[in-house]
């Protein structure tokens, strides 16, 4: 999945940007004036969709591989997948 991984990295320095920017002071009438934040912020949403839609197609391909993977929560079943590379983890 490494598309939906450099897409995830654009959505998530977009938005923890602009937090920061919210956070760093009283500055949020001048952000609300931003033009085109909204539709920027839209555009990220659908963005961050259509990586969740990707992530469940992936992990259900891993439980028809895998039938003990369906008593699995997503969080759990990737965190065995990104210890799968190392098995002194496991």
């Amino acid at each position: 999945m490494p598309l939906e991984s450099k897409d995830f990295e654009v959505c998530d320095k977009f938005i923890r940007g602009h937090v920061k920017r919210l956070l760093s002071g009283p500055k949020i009438m001048k952000l609300a004036k931003m033009q085109g934040l909204l539709e920027k912020f839209n555009e990220t949403t659908e963005a961050l969709e259509k990586i969740e839609k990707k992530l469940e197609q992936y992990l259900e391909g891993k439980r028809r591989i895998f039938p003990r993977f369906y008593f699995l929560s997503n969080d759990e079943l990737l965190e065995i997948l990104s210890k799968a590379g190392n098995l002194e983890m496991v």
